[in-house]
């Protein structure tokens, strides 16, 4: 596998959610949102998209299969993302290398 698609996998990897929470609407203070999408965010966010409106709008048909399940955690994560701030740096530094090194092959 060359790196670059290596790093195009990590990239697709990291984009998904924590945890394999497919298709989940929640609300939090009154405000309903959807989430969980795992890969799948076009056509699993306008299914949900849809579903949402639904609900908003009292029709039974809003429900879905995955309603009721609780959203999992990870270790050391107590809903403040105290480690956001390491991450931007470091993806800081990893795009700053980059940039060096497109220079320098230029």
């Amino acid at each position: 596998m060359t790196s670059i698609r290596r790093k195009l996998l990590l990239t697709l990897i990291g984009a998904m959610s924590l945890v394999l929470l497919i298709g989940a609407i929640s609300a939090l203070l009154g405000v309903l949102y959807a989430m969980g999408y795992c890969g799948t965010g076009l056509p699993m966010s306008t299914w949900l998209g849809h579903k949402l409106a639904l609900r908003v709008l009292g029709d039974k048909n809003g429900a879905t299969g995955f309603d009721g399940r609780p959203f999992p955690t990870r270790p050391f994560y107590n809903g403040n993302p105290w480690f956001l701030p390491l991450v931007v740096q470091w993806y800081g530094h990893k795009d700053r290398r980059d940039l060096k090194r497109a220079r320098k092959a230029a």
